[in-house]
């Protein structure tokens, strides 16, 4: 029985090591509009951690633009 509890310790010392700040998290984005009206954007990504696999529902993702979502 005590082979099974450390078993189960271990694996939650493990989880709680995991730092989720570097699973997961989005850059800044700049965006200029032209004279002309085009919008131009620097290049963007969006990280979902691997703890989210579990439960892939609870990841949302929405866009604004002119607080506007899309």
């Amino acid at each position: 029985m005590q082979y099974i509890g450390r078993i189960f310790s271990s694996a939650k010392r493990m989880y709680s090591d995991i730092n989720s700040a570097t699973l997961n998290g989005a850059i800044d984005v700049i965006v200029v509009r032209y004279p002309d009206g085009e919008l131009f954007s620097s290049p963007f990504y969006v990280q979902f951690g691997k703890t989210g696999i579990l439960r892939p529902c609870e990841d949302v993702v929405t866009s604004f633009v002119h607080i506007l979502a899309l």
